[in-house]
Parts: C-alpha cells; sequence; structure tokens
C-alpha cells in the first residue's frame, strides 16, 4: 500500500513538471462560472469515523444570495479531479461577506495524497438566486 502511495506521488511530481502548470491559479469551470463565489481557504478535519472539510466562502457580487447550485472542485497541479464538494444550496451569503461552509468529506484520502500547495479550488455556479429576486444561470 505505501509503495503504490509512493509511485502516485512521483507520478503526480512528474505530471506537474511536465505540464508547467500554476497550481495556484484558479482552475477553470467545466460548467458554470467561477466568478460568482471564491473559496478563500479550504480545511479538513479527521474523526473516528469520518472526515470532513470547512470551505471559506466569499461572495464578491454588491447583492445578497439567497440560494445557489454550486460546487466546490479540487484539482492537482496536473489538472486531475482531486473530488468536489455540493456547496449548500441554502447559502445565504450577503454581498462582500465570507462564510464558512462545512460538509462531510468521503474522498478526504485524494487531497492527504497530493501536497496541499499543489491543489487549485475553484467554485462553479450553475445558477444562483439573489435577495432582490433576481436570478442567472451559467451553463
Amino acid at each position: 500500500m505505501m509503495r503504490n502511495d509512493m509511485r502516485l506521488k512521483r507520478l503526480l511530481l512528474i505530471a506537474a513538471i511536465f505540464c508547467a502548470h500554476d497550481a495556484n491559479a484558479k482552475p477553470a469551470c467545466e460548467h458554470g462560472s467561477p466568478d460568482v463565489l471564491e473559496m478563500l481557504e479550504w480545511t479538513t478535519t479527521h474523526g473516528d469515523q469520518s472526515a470532513g472539510i470547512t470551505l471559506k466562502v466569499f461572495n464578491p457580487n454588491d447583492r445578497e444570495i439567497n440560494r445557489i447550485d454550486a460546487t466546490a472542485w479540487f484539482k492537482d497541479a496536473a489538472g486531475a479531479v482531486i473530488g468536489q464538494i455540493k456547496i449548500d444550496p441554502d447559502l445565504h451569503l450577503e454581498a462582500s461577506k465570507f462564510i464558512y461552509d462545512v460538509s462531510d468529506l468521503p474522498w478526504a484520502g485524494g487531497l492527504e495524497a497530493v501536497a496541499r500547495k499543489d491543489i487549485s479550488g475553484v467554485i462553479c455556479t450553475l445558477s444562483v438566486l439573489f435577495v432582490d429576486g433576481t436570478a442567472q444561470e451559467f451553463k
């Protein structure tokens, strides 16, 4: 098992070098917009039976968010998806403020297998409903 972990880490390092990908850059969204919410930071926690993740989420808009359909994606330096977390759809977030969103993390090992500096995250939003009643969809 440990041998496979080392092999995986070596392959990821080699891929990162050849791709010359900036891991600190925001990865692109395959679907949706990366501009509605920003992931300021993330932390993981481990219990006896489960793991969790806390996301610090920022609303850069000038309008308050009432509901949202969004997913936080995590990618390694080579651009491969490590995992994703659905953002709470009832997230109520004031304009230019941040909030902490806590979720279960069934794939915690994916984040631990890669060095934190080689992980980038982005929140991709498919739709948002603002408090003023306006809605936007992103394909």
